[in-house]
């Protein structure tokens, strides 16, 4: 059960959810308990949200699911897939959850997003609450998951239909309809998925594992209105996962043979690493 919010507003460390975090059954199957963690509907001004972050797992293999605690690059259960991240960028807004934490919420993100990961510190002044009856408090310390590098989709790293759902549903359990729509409007690159391999529809087989619980038929038909109203046309770029493995698996697989190679084989983490450090300061 949620703690009163008189309680909420006496804890002073928070995180920003403004991808699938902001889905309390996505944040339970991650860590148990997180789930249950008051959540405030907000928009942060000063970051923009984009399909630029990738995971790079380790093992496993191009359009298959990973088993969670699988040697990878990612956090338990990462695989093929971009996700949306966020960087600072002057005038941008992002919306998403402010969820109750503890001190070791940069642990917690790091184990939710694995190595290539970082966070950013949000001043909270440059957060507007959008829950009646709730205000930060003083000396408030806000926290978000970030990418030590940006990088677009691609055909070995595609967009997850069960990914972009489990975003829209959470969005829409703590501010309604429009907060799932401002999520499709002011997220960036969608553009990216005409190019080809570029979103895939997995929702038989998900290739990201983090959706908490499946949606019903009726969340389903819901999210499908939410893209077509708000990406008209967009949507017939999506292809089915079967046809993605037998189209983009050959040419994929290859770049990321080389990609082993030249990160992870010859000089460890490398740049990857430095990457991260530098995003962690």
């Amino acid at each position: 059960m949620s703690e009163p919010q008189d309680q909420l507003q006496e804890r002073k460390i928070y995180t920003f959810g403004y991808g699938s975090l902001a889905n309390s059954k996505s944040r339970e199957s991650t860590d148990e308990g997180w789930g249950d963690q008051q959540e405030v509907y907000a928009r942060a001004t000063g970051i923009e949200r984009g399909w630029i972050w990738r995971i790079y797992p380790l093992g496993g293999e191009p359009g298959v699911p990973t088993t969670p605690g699988k040697d990878t690059w990612g956090g338990d259960g990462a695989t093929f897939v971009t996700y949306v991240g966020v960087d600072k960028k002057e005038g941008a807004t992002t919306n998403g959850v402010l969820v109750e934490a503890d001190e070791d919420i940069r642990e917690k993100l790091a184990k939710r997003e694995g190595a290539g990961s970082g966070y950013l510190q949000l001043d909270p002044k440059d957060m507007e609450v959008l829950a009646d009856g709730f205000e930060l408090p003083e000396g408030a310390e806000i926290y978000c998951a970030a990418p030590a590098m940006k990088r677009k989709p691609r055909e070995l790293w595609p967009i997850s239909q069960t990914y972009v759902r489990t975003i829209l549903l959470g969005l829409r359990n703590v501010g309604g309809e429009e907060a799932a729509r401002e999520f499709i409007r002011t997220t960036t690159m969608w553009d990216e998925v005409k190019k080809g391999g570029r979103w895939v529809d997995d929702r038989e087989t998900p290739l990201w594992d983090r959706q908490g619980e499946e949606p019903s038929a009726e969340d389903d038909a819901w999210v499908e209105q939410m893209l077509d109203e708000e990406l008209p046309g967009l949507r017939e770029f999506r292809i089915p996962l079967d046809e993605w493995r037998k189209e983009y698996y050959t040419e994929a697989r290859q770049e990321y043979v080389q990609a082993m190679q030249e990160r992870n084989v010859e000089t460890g983490w490398g740049e990857f690493e430095e990457g991260v450090r530098a995003r962690r300061k």
